[in-house]
């Protein structure tokens, strides 16, 4: 039911993104609240959602490219239905968010951080409390925290590019 309200919200954000951009392109009338309303939903309309994404690659007639999912998440669409654990999607969608952006971009730290966040995600086969106090100085918790650092220090964006 979460996950059903979640996309429901964002779908409502896509649609008034939709009315913004059309006032803001077509009839240019251009003001503030489009303008937030445009940036706000960018980054669902942007951004990564591993879960809805992997909804893709499996359903009949499903898409048939599993090395751009791999590229954007780290891991291929059959392995996403094994996660749950929140911080981990956040660190899965963030990546992708950079990944396909064309106003943002990682550092070679925040890519190897995130690749090493993968393999130890998977050496302990997705474990899914390793915030949860569990074990502290596990690998993957070091991998985890080492991503969100890198997260904060390692994009740069290009604030001049053009809100689409």
């Amino acid at each position: 039911v979460h996950s059903l309200r979640v996309s429901l919200e964002d779908y409502w954000q896509v649609r008034d993104r939709f009315i913004s951009t059309s006032r803001r392109d077509k009839l240019k009338i251009v003001d503030n609240s489009d303008n937030r309303v445009i940036w706000k939903a960018n980054d669902v309309v942007h951004g990564g959602d591993v879960v809805a994404d992997a909804m893709l690659y499996r359903s009949p007639g499903g898409r048939n490219d599993p090395s751009t999912f791999k590229t954007l998440y780290g891991l291929g669409p059959g392995q996403i239905s094994r996660i749950k654990y929140k911080p981990t999607i956040a660190a899965l969608n963030f990546h992708a968010s950079v990944v396909a952006s064309s106003r943002k971009s990682g550092n070679e730290e925040f890519y190897a951080s995130f690749k090493e966040f993968i393999r130890c995600l998977e050496v302990s086969d997705y474990n899914e409390s390793y915030l949860d106090g569990g074990k502290p100085d596990s690998s993957l918790t070091r991998a985890y925290r080492k991503f969100s650092e890198r997260s904060k220090d390692g994009i740069t964006c290009d604030n001049k590019a053009r809100v689409d």
